[in-house]
């Protein structure tokens, strides 16, 4: 249909008023021309953005790729500047698509050949990416845009998070604003404003159908049987031809598989083919035609297609296309696939999108497999298992490991399934269990001894399983049987392999052992070794924060501490953990201004992040400000309830507002919390000394004297005491 014009104007002033606004329609009623016109209205002389958001068509960001890649295009010519402030995050989000305005190498997590990847970004890393590609848009856009996003209800979830990132970053009346065309009624809308565009009438219909020839009952039957959508009336078209006026004696589903009938196999072949070409889109014929044909020959046609995307994805020149992989009718085929576009997402980190597709296939009952065929499939399932107990899933890792064990105990990927086993019980399950940990470490070693002890890589196997066992043994307080674990992998490594090989698992190992020194308290040789590990992955952000927060508990080596954040956040993306670790730094040394830049830098990027609200209110209570500090605190503890020093924090402004019994609540929650925490004891003495209550308010002033000595706490029971002696 052509352009509805008794909503252009609704859609264009929820447009100006919101942003953002869902358009509600079937296919053939008009939505892409109304909500084309509406843009104009609500944006003169700004051509709209007219854009696909189907993900298993057009990718991982669908619905906002190509118009990411004309900002890119353009400041990569014209303001390579701005490209190189946001690298970071462009290329890991397009780890294919180099740019010339790029400057630093990436870290060996996506460098690092299949075989050897052993680190996994974090479930939250991808939100660092989004931010970061969100501030690129807005700061690369000259004038104001409106996108049109078709098939919104088919975006994928990463696309669906940049959008409430751009939304909440920019505000209601940014520059950039959306038009969503829902069809099938699946749009997340919330609190999003929504037009839902009806059938035309029966004259709407009847012009728009092409049908005035036919008679009143003729045309008011195919009115009804179409549903008023005059595309489906033109379906029925092509099938009965002149026999149109007969279409209401059979439902729609019928009139075109009859149709079909009528038609050859080569022509149904062609058929098939041009479905597929066009990436799984056709009208209904072609559609019903696709799913009609013998499935050998479809799994041919989408397996070539598939084939012929990934390359191009591979190469660096189109998106990350699933719909031909998802199509394969055969299951072996469909996963196998699969494999690589799984590791492509997972590389990024683009967890969500990945699993959105990737859970059924998950949860389908396995079947036994032998043979190196299935290797790659196996190592796919095996690194969704990581992938979901970091997440925190960990009854669905040990469910898929246990019977992976139990099927497939000859695969070459058992050491692997042991190590992850191994680390589900003893570093991610809550509560951890470490001695089932143990005992899976220990079967692991054995096994590698026994059935890999011929195998090109295996003291790299031996000292991957060694790892998680120097884990275990640390979180068993056995330092020194950890710290020894790790320093002989290091050793074997190089000895075997050389320094050349094996960066990332080497400088892993060195990384953990790092870590061992630090519980131990010896800060030379945790330095030494987290040093070390930067030298082995100079570019990999992470390690430069973990020594900023080595550096910041060592006297006179805050600026050192400082210089390491700094080059942390410059190095990752959007980085709210490290702008977090440097502004309780900068807050310590008095650093004021800089340590609340930095708390505001990280709720920027992690709204949630209820530390860095925690840490804005002390600003406002040691600057005087009680309501402000509580009211950042109250915002602290929607997001967590459960941490002592904020509830303590959170009753020391409330006593300074007045509010005692406010106070008491907040620092008896504290202790709930943590029994022994001081300033929560101290809270309640001055409440309680405040309400008379002077025997209830020497008790927690002493309980705060066994649990810390401050002599501040010494000079609050003196008074305490005296105003004892004189009652």
């Amino acid at each position: 249909m052509d352009i509805r014009h008794d909503f252009t104007q609704p859609i264009a002033a929820a447009l100006r008023a919101h942003g953002i606004v869902v358009v509600a329609a079937a296919r053939g009623l008009g939505a892409g021309a109304t909500a084309r016109a509406a843009a104009t209205a609500a944006l003169p002389g700004a051509t709209p953005w007219e854009l696909d958001g189907d993900g298993h068509t057009h990718g991982y960001l669908a619905g906002f790729e190509p118009f990411i890649e004309r900002l890119l295009d353009d400041a990569d010519g014209n303001r390579p500047a701005l490209v190189a402030r946001h690298e970071q995050s462009l290329k890991r989000l397009w780890p294919r698509r180099p740019r010339a305005a790029f400057r630093v190498p990436r870290d060996l997590t996506g460098t690092a050949p299949r075989e050897e990847r052993t680190r996994f970004y974090h479930h939250e890393y991808q939100n660092k990416l989004l931010v970061g590609l969100a501030e690129f848009v807005i700061d690369a856009m000259a004038d104001p845009t409106t996108l049109v996003i078709d098939n919104a209800e088919r975006m994928p979830p990463t696309s669906r998070h940049l959008l409430d990132i751009l939304r909440r970053l920019q505000g209601p009346s940014g520059k950039l604003r959306f038009i969503l065309l829902d069809r099938g009624g699946a749009t997340r809308c919330g609190e999003l404003p929504v037009i839902a565009l009806p059938p035309p009438t029966e004259a709407e219909f009847d012009a728009a159908a092409g049908i005035g020839h036919l008679g009143a009952a003729q045309r008011r039957a195919l009115y009804v049987q179409s549903g008023g959508n005059p595309s489906v009336c033109k379906t029925l078209a092509t099938c009965l031809g002149k026999d149109l006026g007969v279409a209401a004696a059979l439902p729609v589903a019928a009139v075109i598989d009859l149709h079909l009938a009528t038609l050859g196999d080569a022509r149904r072949a062609v058929l098939a083919a041009d479905f597929v070409a066009a990436g799984c889109r056709s009208d209904p014929i072609g559609a019903r035609n696709a799913e009609t044909m013998p499935a050998g020959l479809m799994d041919d046609l989408h397996h070539a297609r598939h084939a012929a995307a990934l390359e191009r994805h591979l190469a660096g020149a189109g998106p990350l296309v699933l719909c031909h992989a998802l199509a394969i009718r055969d299951p072996a085929r469909r996963l196998e696939a699969l494999v690589e576009p799984c590791d492509v997402l997972m590389g990024i980190g683009l967890y969500d999108t990945w699993f959105e597709f990737f859970a059924a296939l998950y949860a389908a009952p396995r079947r036994h497999r032998e043979g190196s065929d299935h290797d790659a499939v196996d190592g796919l399932f095996i690194n969704a298992a990581f992938v979901l107990y970091s997440m925190g899933y960990t009854g669905a890792a040990l469910a898929f490991l246990n019977d992976f064990l139990a099927t497939s105990p000859h695969s070459r990927f058992v050491p692997t399934a042991l190590y992850a086993q191994s680390m589900t019980y003893g570093r991610y399950q809550i509560p951890v269990d470490l001695a089932a940990a143990e005992a899976c470490a220990l079967r692991n070693l054995r096994l590698i001894d026994e059935k890999f002890h011929d195998h090109p890589r295996h003291a790299y196997i031996k000292v991957f399983a060694e790892n998680a066992y120097a884990y275990i043994k640390a979180r068993q307080g056995k330092f020194d049987e950890a710290l020894a674990l790790c320093e002989q992998g290091i050793a074997d490594i190089v000895k075997v392999y050389g320094e050349d090989q094996f960066q990332l698992h080497r400088s892993i190992l060195i990384y953990n052992t790092s870590q061992v020194y630090e519980l131990v308290d010896d800060a030379v040789r945790a330095e030494q070794r987290l040093r070390e590990a930067i030298a082995c992955d100079p570019f990999y952000a992470e390690y430069y924060n973990d020594l900023g927060n080595l550096l910041s508990r060592l006297d006179g080596r805050e600026e050192e501490a400082l210089a390491a954040y700094a080059k942390a956040i410059a190095l990752s993306p959007p980085y709210h953990e490290a702008h977090l670790n440097r502004g309780m730094l900068r807050a310590q040394r008095g650093d004021t201004d800089g340590a609340r830049a930095d708390f505001e830098r990280a709720l920027v990027i992690k709204p949630s992040e209820w530390r860095a609200l925690r840490e804005l209110g002390n600003l406002r209570l040691m600057a005087g400000d009680a309501a402000g500090a509580l009211a950042a605190y109250d915002d602290a503890l929607r997001h967590e309830a459960r941490d002592a020093d904020l509830l303590a924090n959170a009753g020391m402004a409330a006593s300074e507002l007045g509010d005692s019994g406010r106070a008491i609540r907040h620092a008896l929650a504290a202790l709930a919390v943590n029994p022994r925490h001081a300033g929560a004891h101290n809270n309640l003495a001055a409440e309680f000394m405040a309400l008379g209550q002077r025997d209830e308010a020497l008790a927690h002033i002493r309980r705060a004297i066994a649990c810390d000595p401050d002599p501040r706490y010494r000079e609050n029971e003196a008074a305490i005491m005296r105003s004892l002696a004189r009652a």
